[in-house]
């Protein structure tokens, strides 16, 4: 899968990954901040797309979107990912749709964005 630089990956060289804390990565605060970021993101894309304000949209995580982080964590676990940009392909291919667009790639950036702040994965 091809990700583009204008979707926020940079050229240079990938982070290698040093480690996937995978119980911080299965542990319930993880799973519901990385539904929330799911949710607020699908929100931010549709105000984008559809011109729906934020504050108009369904405060709620939706089953859909626990259902898109478990497919996410699935793929990290069960993807071994090298580098930062792998971690992002795979949770961007285990999105929903079979065919991942820029949506699912600007979810996944998000959701990474995520796992590093919570200390899940480190760098080299």
């Amino acid at each position: 899968m091809k990700i583009e630089k204008s979707h926020g990956l940079r050229s240079e060289r990938p982070k290698a990954i040093n480690s996937i804390d995978t119980t911080k990565l299965l542990s319930r605060e993880v799973l519901n901040l990385l539904a929330q970021t799911c949710h607020n993101t699908w929100l931010r894309q549709r105000e984008k797309d559809k011109g729906v304000s934020v504050a108009q949209g369904p405060e709620e995580v939706s089953n859909d979107d626990r259902k898109r982080v478990n497919a996410a964590i699935r793929a990290i676990v069960e993807g071994h990912p090298k580098t930062r940009q792998d971690v992002v392909a795979l949770v961007a291919k285990s999105s929903l749709d079979p065919n991942p667009n820029h949506h699912d790639i600007e979810r996944a950036e998000d959701l990474v964005k995520e796992l590093e702040g919570a200390g899940v994965i480190s760098y080299k």
